[in-house]
């Protein structure tokens, strides 16, 4: 009974918080939205994309492409961000954007920046967000050596629509330039070579002369 009694006024202290609006669960503070993040969280302070299990698919691009990256900021933190991608499966990353911390919007605050995609031919490739966090706005941002602690990672894995093979496209100008051709009107069987009917009109004349020989050598028997 003693044990029954306690759980229910945890279950009843949670109650009263949820009502109060005070959240009951642990703050984080960035994850990606578009693309969407592997896993959904926003505490992932283990590099190099946190230890949270996965829970959605790959995210399908195509190499090239150029596409608007969103995440939000929910818990309010200066310092910056920055927009990585790796192709290696996460053994390395490039820097593909590095955007500003603002205090303008409450939290969760929405955040975008356009990049551009690499080219070429990926299965296991990484679109990273990283939140640096720092002691002020004004601090250089991404330190040369971030802090032990000071960073939140989210990812998005990345898988390309169509292998870029970089092939020249065939040059098909003489193929259009033959089919735009009107078909003959002779009516003729290439297969065969019979039933030409301008090779028809020519070998009737032919016959009647060869009908006409014959009958003058008659006439001279």
């Amino acid at each position: 009974m003693k044990f029954s009694s306690t759980l229910a006024r945890c279950f009843a202290v949670a109650a009263t918080l949820t009502t109060l609006g005070i959240s009951t669960h642990s703050s984080a503070h960035a994850v990606l939205t578009e693309p969407q993040s592997r896993d959904g969280a926003d505490a992932n302070k283990t590099g190099p994309c946190g230890t949270a299990a996965i829970k959605y698919g790959a995210n399908t691009y195509t190499p090239g492409q150029t596409i608007t990256v969103k995440w939000n900021e929910t818990v309010n933190h200066p310092g910056c961000f920055v927009v990585e991608w790796s192709k290696d499966n996460n053994a390395t990353f490039t820097n593909l954007a590095t955007v500003k911390h603002t205090t303008v919007g409450a939290t969760p605050r929405p955040y975008s920046t356009t990049v551009t995609l690499p080219t070429g031919d990926c299965q296991n490739c990484t679109l990273r967000l990283i939140q640096h966090m720092l002691a002020s706005d004004t601090a250089a941002c991404p330190p040369a050596t971030p802090a032990a602690g000071s960073l939140y990672f989210s990812c998005a894995q990345m898988v390309s629509a169509s292998p870029d093979m970089g092939a020249t496209p065939v040059d098909m100008t003489v193929e259009a330039a033959d089919l735009a051709t009107p078909p003959s009107t002779d009516g003729g069987s290439m297969s065969t070579g019979c039933n030409f009917p301008g090779q028809a009109a020519s070998s009737a004349g032919g016959l009647m002369v060869l009908v006409a020989a014959l009958g003058l050598l008659r006439r001279r028997r």
